[in-house]
């Protein structure tokens, strides 16, 4: 039997910079935050928010916004919310329909997390966006809630992003008090919560579903521009450091694909 944590309610008033939900001891002889087999918690706090708005907002002309592939979903099930949510759900493992591989792998790079854990909570956090936005919700005003129900914590009201980032961290820390850990048992944490993460998502947003009306699902969504990745691209490996840190980001031992390369194999 599957056992889910009970709904918490993380809202309140934001902590002040560093602090969390529980007392953190301070860095000091942690691992660095750049040693590639771990990932620093301060590092993991600041690069999972900007994973979170670029699963949510998208890039216009780049990544689709979960509304833009809300409205893609309905277009192809004539508006069958049920019908299109479905189809996310059996679609687990292969990301969601809108997405480019090769285009999210090169612009996570950019949030700071290693490919390793960013790529997978990255599908994760499109998939739970998406399915708050097929419910009738806005993800866009739900950002808390979707990323603790991505790791399997539902919620009950919408908690301030850095707290929930902060618990997501205390959750897939087995509820231990770590300023670092290392990157393959953070990821295989992240992994096992696949379960509860199905059923937090649930409780999370099946309560208070809404129906998407016609007018909305209908409404046209901007296409993905191939060239724009591709000039993006240009100017990330026109500035040497910048291509560095990304490559480093990565996680990788051996020279990684190049970014412009990374696109030209979907052009």
């Amino acid at each position: 039997m599957l056992v889910v944590p009970p709904a918490i309610d993380l809202s309140g008033q934001e902590s002040p910079p560093g602090a969390s939900a529980v007392s953190v001891p301070s860095d000091q002889g942690a691992a660095s935050p750049t040693d590639a087999d771990h990932l620093g918690r301060d590092l993991y706090l600041q690069s999972v928010l900007r994973l979170l708005q670029l699963a949510v907002e998208g890039v216009p002309g780049l990544l689709h916004s979960t509304r833009s592939l809300r409205n893609i979903a309905l277009q192809h099930t004539n508006g069958d919310q049920d019908a299109a949510g479905l189809h996310v759900v059996e679609r687990t493992g292969s990301g969601v329909i809108g997405d480019s591989e090769q285009i999210v792998n090169a612009c996570v790079l950019g949030t700071g997390l290693p490919l390793a854990i960013a790529v997978p909570m990255w599908h994760r956090l499109r998939r739970v966006g998406l399915l708050c936005e097929l419910l009738g919700h806005d993800a866009r005003q739900n950002r808390g809630r979707v990323l603790c129900a991505s790791c399997g914590v539902p919620t009950t009201s919408e908690p301030i992003d850095t707290a929930a980032a902060h618990t997501i961290w205390f959750t897939l820390c087995h509820r231990a008090i770590r300023t670092s850990v290392p990157l393959l048992e953070f990821v295989e944490s992240f992994e096992n919560t696949h379960g509860q993460s199905a059923d937090a998502t649930l409780r999370t947003f099946a309560k208070g579903r809404q129906a998407v009306v016609r007018s909305e699902w209908r409404k046209p969504v901007d296409g993905i521009s191939l060239v724009r990745a591709k000039l993006i691209a240009s100017e990330l490996l026109a500035d040497a450091d910048r291509a560095s840190r990304a490559a480093a980001r990565a996680g990788v031992t051996q020279p990684a694909v190049p970014l412009a390369q990374q696109v030209d194999l979907v052009v």
